[in-house]
C-alpha cells in the first residue's frame, strides 16, 4: 500500500504534521467519515466533508476511550494498546504484520463490500471505528515512512507515565488487588452464549415466524422473555438471521 491508495490520505509535511483528532478526521475520505459516524449514531448523509469532520470531532472528543477500548473484542483492544505503548504510532508494515491489514478501497468498492461490517483484521476494525489513523512522517531520525497512529485526543486519555519515565497503556494494566476489597468476584456468565447458540440452532431447522420467540422459550437456560428478546435483537442486528417467506 502506498500514499496513493484511494482509501488513505496522508500528510507529507513531516515537520508540521499534526496528530490531533480534527486533523486526523480531515485526512479521511468522506465515505469513511460517514461510516465512523454510524458507530456514533450520527447520520452524516448529505453533509459536506467539513461539516462531517466538525460533527465527528465534537462527538468523538467526548468519548471515554478507556471504557471504549475495554468494550472492544480482545484482539482489537490488544492492537490499540500496543499502538499506545509504541508512543502512539507504529510503522504501517510492522503494525499490519502484528494485527492484520487494512484493505485499500475506493468509495465504489467500499460501498459494495462494506468492509466495516466484516473486517478482516483487528487493524481494519479499529480503522473503521475511527480509533486509528494513517500518517506519513519521521519515525526515527532521518527515517521517513508511513505509520498508523492514535490521535492525541485519544492518546492522552489512555497513556500513563511510570517512574522509569516510559509511557504505557492503562487499558490492559493489571488490577491492583487492593482495589478489589469489598467486591465479590464472580465468573463471567456463559449461559447467554449457550442460549444464543440454541436460538441459532433452532432457526436452522425451524424458519423464523411470528411465534418463533415463544416457540424457543422452553429450550433456553434462562426463562426471561426480556433477555430472550435481547438475544434475538442482537442476533438480528448482527445479521445472524435472515427472514424467509416460509
Amino acid at each position: 500500500m502506498t500514499a496513493h491508495d484511494p482509501l488513505f490520505t496522508v500528510e507529507h509535511n513531516v515537520k508540521d504534521m499534526k496528530k490531533d483528532l480534527l486533523s486526523a478526521l480531515d485526512g479521511h475520505e468522506l465515505l469513511v467519515l460517514r461510516i465512523i459516524g454510524e458507530w456514533l449514531d450520527l447520520d452524516l448523509t448529505g453533509e459536506r466533508k467539513r461539516d462531517c469532520v466538525r460533527l465527528l470531532s465534537q462527538q468523538m472528543s467526548q468519548l471515554n476511550m478507556e471504557l471504549e477500548i475495554k468494550l472492544l473484542p480482545p484482539e482489537e483492544a490488544a492492537a490499540f494498546s500496543e499502538l499506545i505503548d509504541a508512543d502512539g504510532r507504529m510503522p504501517v508494515a510492522e503494525f499490519q504484520r502484528l494485527h492484520g491489514t487494512v484493505r485499500p478501497m475506493g468509495p465504489g468498492k467500499m460501498q459494495r463490500e462494506e468492509p466495516w461490517l466484516d473486517p478482516i483484521s483487528p487493524a481494519e476494525a479499529l480503522w473503521y471505528r475511527g480509533f486509528i489513523f494513517r500518517g506519513f512522517g519521521e519515525i526515527k531520525e532521518d527515517q521517513v515512512e508511513e505509520y498508523f497512529y492514535v490521535p492525541d485526543d485519544f492518546f492522552d486519555q489512555v497513556h500513563s507515565t511510570g517512574s522509569n519515565g516510559k509511557g504505557g497503556s492503562k487499558i490492559l494494566a493489571p488490577i491492583d488487588e487492593s482495589t478489589l476489597q469489598g467486591y465479590e468476584l464472580r465468573e463471567a456468565p456463559i449461559d447467554m452464549v449457550d442460549d444464543m447458540t440454541t436460538m441459532l440452532s433452532i432457526s436452522q431447522i425451524d424458519p423464523l415466524r411470528q411465534d418463533f420467540l415463544d416457540h424457543i422459550q422452553p429450550f433456553l437456560l434462562v426463562s426471561n422473555p426480556l433477555r430472550r428478546d435481547l438475544l434475538f435483537t442482537l442476533a438480528w442486528d448482527l445479521h445472524l438471521f435472515r427472514a424467509t417467506n416460509e
